[in-house]
């Protein structure tokens, strides 16, 4: 009942507070579409009231389950401390957050401007515009309610539509020599739908990477259909191996064991 009322877009914020207050999580409205949660000398911004839900039992219990359960970390055995996180799709950087506690350079890319004010809250190092593969404008359809914004359409009564920049991955990370003296631990990937055009755009940076986890979920397009199958021939063409697929989610983890230890061109 109590989660029921959380989610429900018809219940008064001041209500959802209140309720948060049973485990011990504060909550306060910053603006419109912004959120303040705190608990355990623990902040994090987020975007819709809908949302609150999800850190009924704590917020740290909430992205330690999305980081392990959900992307599958718990298999990534190899990650160093000096490992670069690169978070694509990283919508309010709960993914970032966590890697950033333990000490990680992180970069977080997303491209919805809603989700973008409470990422760059959460985290250092946030860059609002898309990743394709191709430096071009696109349309961005922007639906925010549910969390499915995307440059590629999948339903007609989107939010709000408007062009963005979008650019090569590898293009952006080389040009601004921003892996000198890492490695990559972590390229994770969650894309609405885009999942092979980002990684199309990311190839070159492929030898110096340890892990990739990919959303493959059924987001793309008007017809709602996986990218599983392009993506999984596209990264095992280069090499990468599987090690698991989410049982709640449609989230792959590959490795690379032939992974560069740094980058240094």
């Amino acid at each position: 009942m109590i989660k029921r009322l959380l989610k429900s877009n018809n219940v008064p914020f001041v209500v959802k507070k209140t309720l948060l207050k049973i485990n011990s999580v504060n909550a306060e409205k910053e603006s419109t579409f912004l959120y303040k949660l705190s608990k355990n000398e623990v902040d994090l911004f987020i975007t819709r009231s809908n949302r609150i839900v999800k850190y009924f039992g704590g917020i740290e219990e909430r992205i330690h389950n999305l980081v392990f359960n959900e992307y599958l970390m718990v298999e990534a055995t190899e990650l160093c401390i000096d490992d670069l996180i690169i978070d694509v799709g990283a919508n309010i950087g709960e993914l970032s957050k966590y890697f950033i506690s333990k000490g990680h350079k992180v970069y977080s890319f997303e491209p919805d401007i809603i989700e973008f004010k409470a990422l760059q809250k959460n985290v250092t190092n946030a860059f609002n515009f898309g990743l394709w593969n191709e430096n071009t404008d696109l349309e961005f359809f922007s639906d925010n309610d549910t969390g499915d914004s995307s440059f590629i359409l999948a339903k007609s009564n989107y939010n709000a539509k408007y062009k963005m920049k979008v650019v090569r991955l590898s293009d952006f990370i080389f040009e601004n020599n921003l892996t000198l003296g890492y490695s990559i631990g972590l390229l994770k990937v969650e894309a609405e739908g885009a999942e092979l055009e980002v990684l199309e755009g990311s190839v070159e940076l492929f030898p110096f990477i340890k892990y990739i986890t990919v959303d493959c979920g059924f987001e793309r397009g008007l017809k709602s259909e996986s990218t599983l199958p392009q993506v999984l021939n596209f990264l095992l063409k280069y090499g990468f191996e599987i090690l698991n697929v989410s049982r709640t989610r449609l989230i792959i983890l590959l490795k690379n064991s032939k992974a560069v230890e740094k980058i240094t061109i």
